[in-house]
């Protein structure tokens, strides 16, 4: 199987696309809104553009939209497995505070990957049948 149909490729691809446009949106949110402000909408939308990316080019599944009450679950469990691992790696293990996020997106990336996988790839209940 080549790279670019693999599945964890096609993530990564979606995932530098996603971080690229959400910072985009960020730099011009942030000439009309305060930088918490322009964070905060960069962000959220980046979560609906990481929901449909991952969805569609990912996983190859149709949008259900009803998922993506249950996807930013993805983002919460990120953020707290980045923020344990920022804590060990800088408080416990004395390691340089500027290389702690980005060893934790190494940490955090396998979660991230399979949590996506398992909430979009799910199938849908059936209806029950009477």
């Amino acid at each position: 199987m080549k790279w670019p149909e693999r599945e964890g490729f096609r993530f990564l691809v979606a995932g530098a696309l996603n971080t690229a446009i959400g910072y985009g949106l960020y730099l011009l949110l942030n000439l009309a809104f305060d930088y918490r402000v322009a964070y905060t909408l960069s962000y959220l939308l980046g979560i609906v553009l990481s929901f449909v990316l991952n969805s569609r080019y990912v996983f190859r599944q149709p949008i259900r939209w009803k998922r993506i009450l249950v996807y930013p679950v993805v983002y919460v469990l990120q953020y707290g497995l980045g923020l344990l691992f920022v804590w060990v790696f800088v408080g416990l293990l004395h390691q340089p505070e500027a290389l702690a996020p980005i060893a934790a997106v190494a940490v955090s990336l396998p979660l991230t990957y399979f949590a996506s996988r398992h909430i979009l790839s799910a199938k849908p209940h059936a209806p029950a049948q009477h």
